[in-house]
């Protein structure tokens, strides 16, 4: 387990804390159903009263170890915001800083590789019928990388809420 961030709670409004608290507790669902198999999984949480500013985890962390001070703050210029010398993905901050720039009426964005995604991106009809029967207007997914991190753990740990609070 990595040394815990320091607390970034002293430079949060309670809004953008209350964000981290949850965006945190989220990461730990994650492990908790198992959505951590794969690389690049990322979940993202816009930052209230900021609109194009947004929450991501840094490189590197269990998901397991995050916790709302361990979060980065990240324009979508792809600036680290609350720059601690930490760095985040960039497919990660790509990704979602499309999402919410394009839909700022979404606060959370998941992206995730899990099995059954991967599974489904690589039958060519996709969800939209079965392998047998693909419909003429299916557009197949391509599959998904399968570069594994020796970081990722699928093994829950305590609960996700009080897990995530920690500084």
């Amino acid at each position: 387990m990595s040394a815990p961030a320091e607390s970034v709670r002293p430079l949060c409004s309670d809004s953008e804390w209350q964000a981290r608290v949850d965006l945190a507790a989220l990461y730990r669902l994650f492990v908790r159903y198992g959505w951590t198999d794969l690389i690049y999984t990322h979940i993202s949480a816009r930052v209230p009263d900021e609109p194009d500013r947004y929450l991501i985890n840094s490189y590197g962390l269990f998901f397991d170890e995050i916790t709302a001070s361990s979060l980065l703050k990240v324009d979508f210029d792809g600036n680290v915001v609350d720059d601690r010398g930490l760095d985040y993905n960039e497919a990660g901050h790509l990704i979602h800083s499309a999402v919410l720039k394009a839909r700022p009426d979404i606060n959370y964005v998941l992206h995730t590789h899990s099995r059954a995604g991967t599974a489904v991106s690589a039958m060519k009809c996709g969800l939209l019928g079965s392998p047998s029967t693909p419909t003429s207007s299916s557009t197949a997914l391509p599959t998904t990388s399968t570069h594994r991190s020796p970081r990722m753990r699928t093994s829950a740990s305590a609960s996700a809420a009080t897990s995530a609070t920690r500084t």
